[in-house]
C-alpha cells in the first residue's frame, strides 16, 4: 500500500489523504501507471504534474439529450490489478 484517501470530510471538515512518497516514486520509476484518479491526487500532492481536467471538453461535442457513455472498457473495469 502506498497511501490512503478518505473522501468523506471528518469533524474538522477536512478530507484525509496519506501518501508514502518514497514508495510512490519507486513504483513510478519502475513503470507503474496510476489511474486517472490517482494521477489527479498525485498532481495535487506535487509528485506528478497537475492532471488536466477534460470533463467539459469531453461533453462539448455531445448533444444535451444524448446519454452518457462509459470510457472504461469492460475488461478493465472488472478486477484489474492496479499498483497504485
Amino acid at each position: 500500500m502506498v497511501g490512503h484517501y478518505d473522501p468523506l470530510p471528518g469533524k474538522d471538515g477536512m478530507k484525509r489523504v496519506g501518501l508514502d512518497f518514497e514508495r510512490i516514486r519507486y513504483w513510478l520509476s519502475v513503470g507503474a501507471q496510476p489511474s486517472d484518479t490517482v494521477a489527479r491526487l498525485l498532481g495535487k500532492a506535487g509528485i506528478l504534474p497537475q492532471f488536466p481536467r477534460r470533463k467539459a471538453a469531453q461533453h462539448a461535442d455531445r448533444p444535451a439529450n444524448a446519454p452518457a457513455t462509459s470510457s472504461v472498457p469492460e475488461s478493465e473495469g472488472k478486477g484489474g490489478g492496479s499498483v497504485l
